[in-house]
């Protein structure tokens, strides 16, 4: 009787579509065809055989064979984008020391003279004052707010 073997970690596992190939190799092997396709219609002289094209086409499909193949359980792709965005990231980190917690803060000492010259100042200010009135007059004081709850503490108007 032929037994087989489950995986612990099913999430691990690729799906094989094609033989050994899994469906991000399919795709990768796919995109030299579309941009054969691409080079062949879009590009000067298009719908015809031209000898410039033909570089093209075997770069993009090489680097496309080789970037399928399979290193250590990878694809060579998944490889190279963790190389790039090892390269692309950022070198220097700046730390913002603007926090002030567990920060002493140290307040300037100021001098009485200091102090003498700011209220003289402020005494010149106090001409050009425009009376406002006190906050007690702006609010309304006919007005009554009220909340009723039953048992249960849902808001009710009628008990």
């Amino acid at each position: 009787m032929k037994s087989t073997i489950v995986p612990a970690q099913i999430t691990t596992v690729e799906d094989k579509i094609a033989g050994s190939l899994s469906l991000g190799q399919i795709i990768i092997l796919l995109i030299p065809v579309m941009w054969t396709g691409i080079v062949y219609v879009v590009f000067p002289s298009s719908l015809e055989f031209t000898l410039y094209k033909v570089p093209l086409i075997i770069l993009v499909s090489v680097m496309c064979i080789l970037s399928s193949i399979r290193l250590k359980g990878k694809l060579v792709a998944t490889w190279f984008g963790i190389v790039l965005h090892y390269y692309l990231r950022p070198r220097y980190y700046v730390a913002d020391k603007n926090e002030v917690y567990l920060r002493d803060i140290v307040y300037p000492k100021i001098s009485p003279a200091k102090i003498s010259t700011k209220l003289k100042s402020s005494e010149k200010s106090q001409n050009a004052k425009v009376s406002i009135p006190a906050y007690e007059e702006l609010l309304p004081t006919n007005f009554a707010l009220n909340f009723k709850f039953d048992k249960k503490g849902i808001y009710a108007e009628k008990i």
